[in-house]
C-alpha cells in the first residue's frame, strides 16, 4: 500500500520547492510575502514592485559577486611554499607526506 500512496504523492512532491523558491526570491527583492499577491493583481504598480526588488537585489548581489572574485584571483597568484618533507630513501623534498 505504500507504493501506491508514493506513486499517488509522487506529482505533488514536485511542486513543494516552487514555493519555497518563489518565497526566497520575494524575501530577497524586499518584496512583502503577505502582501505580493494583492500587489500583483495591480499589473502596472506590480511591474514597478518586481523593477524596484530586481534593482535592489542586483545592487546587493554586484558587490558581493565583486569580492568573491578578488578573491578567487588573490589565491590564484599566491606562490606555492617551498617543499619541506624530505624522502627516507632520495632524500628529495615534497610538499606533502607520502603514506604507503
Amino acid at each position: 500500500m505504500l507504493r501506491i500512496e508514493a506513486a499517488m504523492l509522487k506529482p505533488h512532491l514536485g511542486w513543494s520547492g516552487f514555493k519555497d523558491q518563489l518565497k526566497s526570491s520575494l524575501l530577497q527583492a524586499r518584496i512583502s510575502l503577505n502582501t505580493w499577491e494583492t500587489e500583483a493583481a495591480n499589473h502596472p504598480s506590480w511591474g514597478k514592485v518586481i523593477h524596484f526588488g530586481y534593482s535592489t537585489l542586483e545592487g546587493r548581489r554586484k558587490p558581493k559577486e565583486e569580492a568573491k572574485r578578488r578573491q578567487c584571483k588573490t589565491w590564484q597568484f599566491q606562490p606555492r611554499p617551498s617543499p619541506t618533507l624530505p624522502c627516507d630513501q632520495c632524500l628529495r623534498l615534497f610538499h606533502s607526506h607520502l603514506a604507503f
